[in-house]
């Protein structure tokens, strides 16, 4: 080419051909969903983080850990078009940086500007029409030139001058970033083609190199690198050829992709060479043999190669040979799958036809031979075990072979092609998934007792030789019969033997509508299953054939059900991130010295129960920072420490989850919830009320101690949305408050609020349910037993307790002279209560479902379900029968 032709026209020709301005234009909404989802992820990261930072500044795991959430947001923000996320990510890691190199010190600024920037890129996540909104636009651009003046406040260069701000518009601002994790990427690119020369035929060699080159062509369009980004995209283009296509990559292409490499390292080290005449020529010249060799590989079609008709017979003679011996040792195999002698054999006979088939030009053979000798190999050297499944690849590939031999026209047949090319996928893959990495081959009881040293090689050998003439025997009992083990040892050597064999486990996406879906349907199963036992043990009675299969379906829908509910149970550190968050700014807020922390953040919860918590918690949180926890200065005067504590706790007991919002400030002052209840009207002066019953006046519809309203409530404010809100899931509030020591809220919440076992009651002729959990006892109490006060029977005594019962005329407000025939005893932390019934119906896995709104005022009252017969029935909470105030409606 000559040398006079002008920089621009050459670079014109480079950047603006058809195809290279047609790649740059993606359609961002394929990938958008995955990347909200992982920013929101490290969104949740940094802010958990952020927080714990302000608690210890100069922690650098955190610091670090932040960095690496605002790199990732960062990286993968350039791929989806997100220019603003990718801007205010950049500029809040490089200040990150520093914190991280020590050249700042975090201070409070910082973190404000780190959530900040959080709460921008978030918005973005929300509304990505905000990516053209202009105020927001110059909002995020304010907020990214704090974060750069904060970067360069009091950060001097070596020559004594202070940083000057960088301009976001200047793409090269970027250069020397970019080029560091350009060099990364092209390190990877290196040290795979290594392995290419070794093994040419690796997809998955191939696949990393194509990977790191489409991470630097991204890389390159955000830092506005544009001849970088052609020439990956050139050579991704040309690499995708080869992925695609069941063709080996050869000298020439790995060449090439050396020279890309090279190419782009240049760039990187020099940018002036951007200006050089000679350089573009060169990299002209160069994606012109990128093209050119594409085209090759677009119109790659088999030939066949030009060997000895004789030599070629007598390879297929030979392979036929070895593929008769490979059948018959895989039968073999199936059967003793341990044996070594039969896998060196299998392994001896792929590597011979793999030899002769590169000698007569049978590529293709040569490949699957080549990676199911590498499968071989594994085994040989006790990778992992062989098994059914390895077997069947095995076969597959001598299948294959054959028919290559039979008949070589099937080389040109694009369908037989993409077979034989799927087939060497899942060679990848078993390969992958039982190699040492993931598993090593499980270690004989044996083996495990020598290496413990609770017997001798000589012991263990002695009792294996028994052991082939009582094959039906197991080791262990052999060793345990002889006196040469004791049982318990054997059991610690067989956890001990689960324990190294056990597997990592995969993961799998799965939309959250799918596993709804799924609940629902199970739930559904089980109302329908138990409708069906109630009809056929009424038609067919208790027959023991169908008895027996509607026992094991009825197991079977049970784990079923508790399989369902476990795939929707999520943790609490999500939701507990969010609270402290806002606690934080709402703290800020209100420049109030308060230390709020959470505990129990790993209990685990059905996620539709989080996603309604939510709302109910941060009411709670933002009510004991303004309202619970007095000013510092009050605080002090009345002999406290000037920081008040707020802590939220989790923890699961007895099939609920209860989470305490716990403060240590001047509890509910009863005296003025009082006055403010009575000058609104809600309660009755002329009746008396015990401090509890005044307390829970906080929790009624329009109650409120504060006289102007502002953003963050009261107590009081919006409290019976909160209870209304937790009896919607299930659940229950309730608080304890001690004047001038603090307050608590409880909530008790379901685990889930679909499944429970229940044991069905018939009171005064209607069924109700107990959670099964609570019943200690059933009882049919003689005479000698009860307790009369009053002349009434008040009390039974069972064993040496004297158990009090709950009156069903009180509970139910009704006049009854129903003697009570049995008694079920009911449990709740070892305090005991009877209720009499008429009869106990049975016990039953039941679908919970939530009270209809009539049925909310009712504290006794926890959910409803559908019982076998088709019946609404209520279900009764155990707990608040307890209390003296949930026996009245």
């Amino acid at each position: 080419m000559d040398n006079e032709i002008n920089v621009d026209e050459l670079l014109k020709r480079l950047l603006e051909e058809e195809e290279f301005v047609r790649s740059q234009t993606l359609n961002y909404d394929e990938y958008l969903p995955e990347f909200i989802s992982k920013a929101e992820e490290d969104l949740e990261i940094i802010e958990s983080c952020a927080i714990e930072l302000e608690r210890d500044i100069e922690n650098s795991d955190i610091i670090n850990k932040m960095f690496r959430s605002f790199h990732n947001i960062k990286g993968s923000s350039g791929f989806v078009g997100q220019n603003a996320i990718q801007r205010v990510a950049h500029q809040t890691e490089t200040l990150l940086d520093g914190c991280r190199q020590g050249a700042k010190q975090v201070t409070e600024q910082i973190i404000d500007l780190i959530l900040k920037s959080a709460d921008l890129i978030k918005k973005i996540l929300e509304d990505n029409d905000l990516n053209n909104d202009e105020m927001f636009l110059d909002q995020a651009f304010l907020h990214i030139q704090d974060l750069q003046e904060e970067e360069n406040s009091g950060v001097e260069a070596k020559d004594g001058s202070k940083n000057t701000v960088i301009k976001t518009e200047d793409y090269n601002q970027f250069f020397d970033e970019f080029a560091a994790e350009v060099g990364k990427n092209l390190e990877e690119v290196e040290e795979k083609v290594i392995s290419l020369e070794k093994g040419p035929g690796d997809k998955t060699v191939i696949n990393h190199i194509f990977r790191s080159f489409h991470t630097i062509k991204g890389l390159a369009g955000f830092s506005g690198q544009t001849l970088i980004q052609r020439i990956a995209h050139e050579i991704e283009s040309f690499l995708d050829g080869y992925r695609q296509d069941d063709i080996q990559i050869n000298t020439q292409a790995i060449g090439l992709i050396t020279d890309t490499s090279r190419l782009i390292i240049k760039i990187c080290s020099d940018i002036n060479l951007l200006q050089s005449p000679e350089f573009i020529e060169q990299v002209y010249i160069h994606i012109q043999k990128l093209e050119n060799e594409k085209m090759v590989i677009e119109d790659y079609e088999p030939e066949e190669a030009e060997i000895d008709e004789e030599c070629f017979q007598d390879f297929i003679q030979e392979a036929f040979e070895h593929i008769e011996n490979i059948e018959m040792n895989l039968l073999n195999l199936e059967k003793e799958p341990e044996d070594q002698e039969i896998i060196n054999s299998l392994f001896r006979s792929f590597h011979t036809i793999k030899g002769l088939a590169g000698f007569v030009g049978q590529l293709l053979i040569g490949k699957i031979a080549h990676q199911t000798e590498s499968l071989l190999d594994e085994c040989r050297k006790k990778t992992f075990v062989v098994d059914k499944s390895i077997v069947d690849i095995i076969l597959t590939s001598s299948d294959y072979i054959k028919k290559i031999c039979e008949n070589n026209v099937v080389l040109k047949n694009r369908d037989f092609l993409s077979e034989v090319n799927f087939h060497l996928q899942n060679i990848s893959v078993a390969e992958k998934n039982k190699s040492g990495e993931a598993g090593a081959p499980s270690p004989k009881i044996g083996e495990i007792l020598v290496e413990e040293k609770k017997m001798t090689k000589d012991e263990v050998d002695k009792i294996l030789e028994k052991q082939k003439d009582q094959p039906d025997i197991k080791f262990g009992e052999i060793a345990v019969k002889e006196g040469k083990i004791q049982s318990k040892d054997i059991i610690s050597a067989v956890r001990t033997q689960n324990a190294k064999t056990s597997q990592a486990e995969d993961y799998m996406r799965i939309s959250t509508g799918k596993v709804d879906s799924l609940v629902d349907m199970v739930g559904e199963l089980a109302i329908t299953q138990s409708l069906i036992e109630q009809f056929a043990i009424l038609q067919l009675g208790s027959d023991s054939v169908f008895a027996t299969n509607f026992n094991r379906m009825t197991r079977i829908i049970r784990e079923l059900q508790d399989l369902a509910m476990f795939l929707r149970m999520v943790p609490l550190k999500s939701t507990f991130n969010k609270i402290s968050r806002i606690a934080r700014d709402t703290i800020n807020e209100l420049g109030k010295d308060i230390n709020f922390s959470t505990l129990g953040d790993e209990t685990e919860i059905d996620r539709v129960v989080t996603e309604k918590l939510l709302d109910p918690l941060v009411h709670l949180v933002k009510n004991a920072i303004f309202h619970g926890v007095e000013p510092a200065e009050q605080r002090t005067s009345s002999g406290k420490p000037a920081q008040g504590n707020i802590r939220v706790n989790a923890y699961n007991k007895r099939g609920s989850i209860y989470i305490e919002i716990i403060d240590d400030g001047g509890g509910i002052n009863t005296e003025r919830v009082y006055q403010k209840a009575l000058e609104k009207g809600i309660i009755d002066p002329n009746k008396d009320y015990g401090e509890k019953e005044i307390q829970e006046f906080i929790m009624l519809p329009g109650f409120s101690t504060v006289d102007v309203a502002n953003n963050i409530s009261g107590r009081g404010v919006g409290m019976d949305v909160v209870k209304t809100e937790i009896q919607k899931i299930g659940g229950k509030v309730d608080l304890a408050s001690e004047k001038g020591q603090g307050t608590t809220f409880i909530l008790k919440i379901p685990v889930n609020h679909a499944i429970m076992n229940g044991t069905v009651v018939d009171i005064e002729g209607s069924k109700y349910i107990l959670p099964t959990l609570n019943v200690k006892q059933i009882i049919q109490p003689e005479e000698s037993q009860w307790v009369y006060v009053q002349g009434k029977k008040s009390m039974v005594r069972v064993r040496e307790d004297v158990i009090p019962l709950i009156s069903i005329k009180d509970l139910f407000e009704r006049n009854t002279e129903e003697e009570p025939s049995l008694i079920v005893i009911v449990e709740l932390d070892q305090r005991y209560k009877a209720i009499p019934v008429r009869n106990v119906i049975g016990r039953q896995e039941i679908v919970v479902k939530p009270v209809c709104e009539e049925f909310t005022g009712l504290r006794f009252i926890s959910g409803m379900s559908i019982l076998s017969d088709g019946h609404v029935s209520l279900i009764l909470d155990v707990e608040n029968l307890f209390s003296a105030e949930g026996l009245k409606l």
